[in-house]
Formats: structure tokens, C-alpha cells, sequence
């Protein structure tokens, strides 16, 4: 059987680890009988430590979202949540961040209190780009009315049109 682009872990005698992307083919003789292989290989080690490393930055920063204690948020300008963390869900009264996605489709009218706040929200978000301690009365999944701080920052594409927004929510109905 041939073997095209296949990824093989190589040790040398010495105990040194290299990658290679390889290619083989069998080597066959005039009556068609297999006596050896050929191919090419290509070193793909520092390719190979590369994606090992952004993989681990990956999964730490994923832990670090997962596991915070305020909640982490991106939501489309129309109000949608594109993503957010287990806090923030639990901090609305959900579940799970896909029952929280799946329930506040309109955040406009769904979560704020006050239906002119998302509004306040977006157009400090023109002005400024950045919002700092944006206080906020908001309905968890149960119409329990709690107070929120958001951070958050809007997010453009290349072309300069918003693409989102994405912040981080704290509970602060104690403190009020």
C-alpha cells in the first residue's frame, strides 16, 4: 500500500524526537513482487512543536474562560450571545451556556430591565470602544432582578464594521 502525507514521529539512536510528513511507495521488481520501499520525507518538527504549543495555549486559555468567576460574554450588535462561560450562564440562572444562548436571543428586551439600556450600552460603545463598569439592572432566567457590572470592548473587522462585542459581567447586587 502507498502512503501519501502521512505525519511519523521519529526517534534517533541518540533519543532525539523529530517529525516528518512522509510519502512512500512500494518498490516492486519485473515480476511485480514487493522487494523494498521508496519515498520522500520532509521535517516537519519545528511545524510539529509549533501546533504542540498553540494547542497548549489553547486549552490553558480555555481553562482560564471555563473556569472564572465572572461571567465572559460575546454578543452580535443585535443583541444575540455568540458565546459565553459557565459563570455567566450561572450568574443568569441557567444551566449551561447553551440553555443561556439558546433562551436570550434578544438581550435588548430579554435581559435589561430598563429596554434603553442596550442602547446606552451601544452608544457608549460607538463613542468610546470600551465600556468600564456599565451598571445594569438585568432578569435572570427565573424574573429574579439582579444588578450587574459589565467591561467590555467592541470588536471591528478589518473593514472597520463591529463585529461584536465581548466583556465580562459581575454580580454586584450585594453592593447595591
Amino acid at each position: 500500500e502507498s502512503i501519501e502525507g502521512k505525519a511519523e514521529r521519529e526517534i534517533s539512536a541518540q533519543g532525539h524526537v523529530s517529525w516528518v510528513l512522509t510519502s512512500k511507495l512500494p518498490l516492486r521488481d519485473a515480476a511485480g513482487r514487493i522487494v523494498g520501499t521508496f519515498g520522500l520525507s520532509r521535517d516537519i518538527t519545528a511545524l510539529k512543536l509549533a501546533q504542540e504549543s498553540a494547542e497548549q495555549a489553547e486549552e490553558k486559555f480555555r481553562s482560564i474562560v471555563w473556569n472564572a468567576v465572572d461571567g465572559i460574554f460575546q454578543t452580535s450588535p443585535e443583541g444575540r450571545y455568540l458565546s459565553a462561560n459557565p459563570a455567566l450562564a450561572k450568574i443568569y440562572g441557567f444551566n449551561s451556556v447553551e440553555e443561556l444562548r439558546q433562551n436570550f436571543t434578544d438581550i435588548a428586551h430579554q435581559l435589561y430591565v430598563d429596554e434603553g439600556r442596550r442602547e446606552e450600552f451601544a452608544r457608549r460603545m460607538r463613542e468610546r470602544v470600551v465600556v468600564e463598569h456599565f451598571e445594569s439592572q438585568v432578569r435572570k432566567k427565573n424574573g429574579e432582578i439582579i444588578w450587574i457590572s459589565e467591561n467590555a470592548r467592541a470588536v471591528h473587522r478589518p473593514d472597520g464594521s463591529l463585529a461584536y462585542y465581548e466583556g465580562t459581567v459581575e454580580d454586584i447586587s450585594d453592593r447595591k
